[in-house]
């Protein structure tokens, strides 16, 4: 009888101890599952993050030819290693991104993600386009015919608008009939507000905050200043920013600037020895222009060089998420 009781007891405790263990065995391989499934999701999100990061320099786009993302290979805990896959599409006032992560060696374990993100540039979306040479926020009462203003090359295929001079003022406080505008027209009444408004979507204090960086190269002027040097390249163009304490330069020695100069003087300018001054992109004025001196040249940004070598005149210098956009969301639009 005691035999039988302890051969009872042993094989009770030998049926707990191995449903137990299948018990153990059953929760460390959900535990597992748990683990790589969290890690394929991470894999996913860290695959959005990496687009973003990618968006604040460079430029998609739907051409074939153009620069993707690629694809992301992230190691997970152990020997677990998943490929990420991004791709892009536009979507009414953003990018949406989808990442998608797939564990190598095991087609069942993948995880997607997808969200909108917006890349910010350093001009409006309009005049970033067609941005002409001269930009006026006030009147031309008078330009002497030694001044040139080239509108976009005619060359430059499509979009090209002969614009070579935009005003926040009506036409007739404006010398339409400047015989040096090549082939370009005048047009006022073009924006409200002010002309930084109007070329910038960056602000004036973010900007500033970028002063001294090289790429693009920024300058922000608040002191008198000689300009006689060259600024720019065609791949690299700048910006130059004379604050309203700065005044107007005087330039000598026939500069060359590749970018966009910004006089913020609300009083205008007058003839400031601008003589021999070459500006590839466009001269901003917030006021009025009293006079420009002879045998300086103003060019649209399409002249600065040739196709392949010539940079953005309208760079991207930062991209955000939009909030939300990881649900089921559609902007409207």
């Amino acid at each position: 009888m005691t035999l039988m009781v302890g051969l009872t007891l042993l094989m009770g405790s030998t049926i707990l101890t191995i449903g137990i263990a299948r018990m153990g065995m059953m929760e460390q391989r959900i535990a597992n599952n748990e683990l790589r499934a969290k890690e394929a999701h991470q894999s996913a999100q860290a695959g959005l993050d990496y687009a973003l990061a990618w968006l604040t320099s460079s430029v998609w786009s739907t051409q074939p030819e153009a620069p993707k993302p690629g694809v992301l290979e992230i190691r997970g805990s152990g020997n677990h290693r998943y490929e990420v896959q991004l791709t892009l599409d536009e979507r009414p006032g953003c990018l949406r991104v989808h990442s998608r992560a797939q564990a190598i060696g095991d087609a069942s374990l993948s995880a997607t993600a997808s969200e909108c993100l917006q890349q910010r540039r350093y001009l409006n979306d309009g005049p970033s386009v067609d941005l002409p040479p001269l930009v006026v926020n006030g009147c031309l009462p008078e330009i002497l015919d030694g001044l040139d203003l080239y509108p976009c090359d005619p060359d430059a295929g499509s979009g090209c608008e002969p614009v070579a001079v935009v005003s926040s003022q009506a036409d007739d406080c404006l010398q339409a009939d400047h015989p040096q505008l090549n082939g370009g027209s005048v047009s006022g009444n073009a924006f409200e507000g002010s002309a930084w408004d109007y070329v910038f979507s960056i602000s004036k204090d973010e900007l500033k905050a970028r002063a001294g960086t090289d790429d693009p190269p920024v300058l922000w002027i608040q002191d008198v200043y000689e300009w006689n040097a060259t600024i720019g390249r065609p791949d690299q163009p700048a910006f130059i920013v004379f604050s309203e304490s700065a005044g107007c330069p005087q330039v000598t020695g026939s500069p060359t600037v590749y970018g966009i100069v910004y006089f913020e003087h609300e009083e205008g300018c007058g003839a400031q020895g601008w003589g021999g001054a070459t500006v590839y992109g466009s001269v901003v004025f917030e006021g009025t222009v009293q006079t420009l001196t002879s045998n300086s040249v103003f060019r649209h940004w399409s002249w600065a060089g040739n196709e392949p070598d010539r940079g953005a005149l309208n760079p991207i210098h930062s991209a955000h998420r939009v909030p939300g956009s990881w649900r089921d969301w559609e902007p409207e639009g």
